[in-house]
């Protein structure tokens, strides 16, 4: 063979071409011993999985000598091309290589979750992409008080809580929740990652109108001028950042509770004094301003907001009215690409680092009321290797257009995935501009997807 031209590497070239014909002249194979029965069986396994004569039918010999061909994937095997036609998922899947057919992975237990990892949160996306985009959710966030619990079996024991709840108002209801880390810039934990939650929520339409919604709504709106059930604020005192702060002792029966915020103004504190006079002030004038309300329609997205910071400050128990004021979040996704937003950038973002802190932080998302979920119609494809080359270089130049330029687009797994807007123009893509006329066949949304994540 001639390597001429091609300068330092036409050296290498034929310096490695002169050499390997002399190795397999003074290469002899060496007889297994009967005493290592492991390693013989592993011999065997390469010699005749990957010979010619095995693939015809005819018997290989005990020891062929050559280079391993196990590494190299398959080309009569057909691809396997997954869209979901009203979703947003593209999967292109590739046969395992001949290796992982024969060697098996060792299960073993798995440890304590500590972080959110890369294959986590690809899967989290990966099921969002699997749902219809003409069904729109509605986004939740739920966040803890000051004083926080520090254990993953309080934090499940919470969502369960409010999950049970969600179902009796809403027995078609399914959700993906998202359980994140964030550190506190104020109060008594200031420096402490706290966890919360972020929930895409599907329910039907609700019409509130009883006298229930309504002290709920009031319930909030009276949250707000520190309105709280068993105890009455008495004053507030501010102190500005460098101040020495003075307590006054008013009695037994009065709790002070000292809160740092730091502001774009500057940083001070606040000391309220509250007296536990065991009065239920915030119920009692929730209930007298419904009753006037009663028969009337509370507006959607407000009777939402209500209905999961009145039941999410029940279920923590923080007794705080500032809490139940602001420790919950409702946002109305308006297009399909608002669910994608939220689940790029919120639920499948990774906050500060909970490991340092927390032994184990349990599961970082899940499934609720799977059966309930807008599920997308999905087709399957089944191409040829020249076929599924083809797609696959298509989608990573179209991947590469999308993305900033200074990012690079690397392809090292076999199969890919991405969302797109318009799966039917991939599906009409493997289906006619190859020149190939794949089989379609409609599996079911629900066999497809992934194990329930529960709480």
């Amino acid at each position: 063979m001639n390597f001429r031209g091609l300068g330092a590497v036409g050296k290498i070239l034929q310096k490695t071409w002169v050499i390997i014909p002399t190795m397999q002249k003074k290469f002899t194979p060496c007889p297994v011993p009967p005493s290592a029965p492991i390693a013989s069986a592993r011999m065997q396994t390469r010699s005749t999985a990957f010979a010619p004569e095995a693939a015809r039918g005819g018997a290989a010999p005990a020891s062929a000598p050559g280079l391993s061909m196990a590494h190299i994937r398959p080309h009569k095997d057909d691809w396997t091309f997954r869209t979901w036609i009203n979703g947003a998922l593209c999967e292109i899947k590739i046969p395992p290589l001949s290796l992982q057919r024969t060697v098996r992975a060792v299960c073993t237990k798995r440890g304590k979750i500590k972080g959110f990892s890369r294959g986590s949160r690809g899967r989290l996306l990966k099921t969002v992409g699997r749902l219809r985009q003409d069904s729109l959710p509605v986004f939740v966030t739920l966040t803890y008080p000051d004083e926080f619990p520090v254990t993953p079996e309080r934090w499940r024991r919470d969502l369960a809580a409010l999950w049970r709840r969600i179902r009796r108002q809403w027995p078609t209801g399914a959700a993906i929740w998202k359980k994140e880390f964030k550190r506190r810039k104020s109060g008594v934990n200031e420096g402490k990652v706290a966890p919360h939650y972020h929930m895409l929520l599907w329910i039907p339409k609700w019409v509130a109108q009883e006298k229930a919604d309504w002290i709920r709504r009031w319930k909030l709106e009276l949250a707000r001028i520190q309105l709280a059930d068993g105890k009455n604020l008495i004053s507030t005192h501010r102190f500005e950042a460098g101040m020495e702060v003075k307590i006054d002792d008013l009695g037994p029966d009065v709790k002070v509770v000292r809160r740092q915020i730091a502001g774009r103004k500057g940083n001070f504190e606040l000391v309220e004094y509250w007296k536990m006079d065991g009065v239920n002030h915030l119920t009692e004038t929730a209930c007298k301003l419904a009753a006037d309300f009663a028969g009337q329609i509370v507006e959607p997205e407000e009777a939402i907001r209500s209905w999961f910071a009145v039941n999410w400050y029940e279920v923590v128990g923080s007794g705080e009215p500032r809490h139940l004021a602001a420790g919950t979040g409702v946002e109305t996704v308006k297009s399909s690409r608002g669910v994608y937003y939220y689940a790029s950038k919120y639920m499948a973002d990774v906050k500060d680092d909970p490991g340092p802190e927390y032994d184990g932080i349990g599961r970082c998302w899940g499934i609720m009321g799977r059966e309930h979920l807008p599920w997308a119609t999905v087709v399957e494809m089944s191409l040829s290797w020249e076929q599924g080359i083809r797609l696959k270089r298509a989608a990573v130049r179209y991947l590469k257009s999308k993305r900033d330029k200074k990012k690079r687009c690397r392809s090292r797994a076999p199969g890919m995935w991405w969302l797109s807007s318009a799966p039917p123009a991939w599906a009409k893509l493997a289906g006619g501009c190859l020149e190939a006329s794949p089989v379609a066949a409609v599996v079911s949304p629900t066999a497809t997807a992934e194990p329930d994540y529960a709480i």
